[in-house]
């Protein structure tokens, strides 16, 4: 479908500061000025690629091309798309152009009521080069973080993991600014087992834009992890105690919303692949 599409470039003048928005779901969403509209889009690490609703397409008069395609999305279930290619696409100060845009039916962005228009993913985020969360809701685009407490950060495919200490010693987590709350996988649940042989089994749900299914596992609490040198407690975390047929299954689990609140700041930094935080005053 891409084939004859022209690269995505970048144009840069400065670092930015934008003013955030926590949307009904806690997730936070960015100004962003697609050809020309003022829109509000969900920044994303979860999100392997950029996606907008049908909705949001015709508001900005996205050109759609031939075809359509499925993909599995992060709980595995299959959703439906189309695609763009966005002539011009403003962060900040920075300027993209000729950005992908699979385009999606609104209610596969729809969570509990709360309406996504659009979600920053990692072509872009990458092309950014780093941004970074402060908790008064604001975010700067690729300047210098606040903090020098960092994780190493990897990739897997367009995935970025980091480095956690959880269940005695350090594993790979994703890091997911699009999930509200942390999930812990089967492989995690192999590690502690023994400390929830007396807890009652739950089904967990895992939601993605293709739907909600229901996995076996358990709700453990009071959790201790170590990110970037810094402690974090979780009162309460779900643990899969068996695959759910999506890429949490390749890690020890998620990284979400209630893990990045914890901090004053923090920092993706695709350029220099580190993750740093700035501790919250105690």
């Amino acid at each position: 479908m891409l084939r004859a599409a022209p690269p995505q470039t970048l144009e840069k003048t400065s670092p930015s500061m934008l003013t955030a928005k926590i949307n009904g779901m806690g997730l936070l969403e960015v100004p962003v000025e697609a050809s020309g509209k003022s829109e509000s889009w969900v920044m994303d690490t979860g999100a392997n690629t950029c996606v907008i609703t049908e909705t949001t397409a015709r508001r900005i008069g996205l050109q759609l091309l031939e075809g359509a395609a499925t993909t599995d999305d992060i709980s595995g279930l299959p959703v439906s798309f189309r695609i763009g290619v966005l002539p011009e696409l403003k962060i900040g100060n920075t300027t993209l152009h000729n950005v992908e845009l699979p385009v999606t039916a609104d209610k596969n962005l729809n969570f509990a009521g709360t309406q996504i228009q659009g979600i920053i993913g990692f072509p872009v985020q990458s092309a950014l080069g780093s941004f970074s969360v402060y908790a008064d809701g604001s975010v700067g685009i690729d300047s210098d973080p606040p903090s020098e407490t960092t994780a190493e950060m990897f990739m897997e495919q367009q995935t970025p993991l980091v480095s956690v200490k959880a269940g005695g010693e350090a594993r790979l987590f994703s890091l997911d600014t699009g999930a509200t709350g942390s999930t812990f996988s089967e492989r995690f649940y192999r590690v502690i087992q023994s400390k929830l042989a007396d807890q009652p089994v739950k089904t967990l749900p895992v939601t993605g834009a293709g739907g909600t299914h229901s996995i076996r596992g358990y709700e453990m609490k009071d959790l201790a992890i170590t990110i970037a040198g810094e402690d974090v407690l979780l009162k309460s975390a779900g643990v899969f105690s068996e695959p759910t047929g999506a890429g949490i299954d390749d890690v020890f689990g998620n990284l979400g919303q209630d893990v990045l609140r914890s901090f004053k700041s923090y920092t993706v930094d695709f350029r220099g692949m580190m993750f740093s935080v700035e501790p919250a005053l105690r």
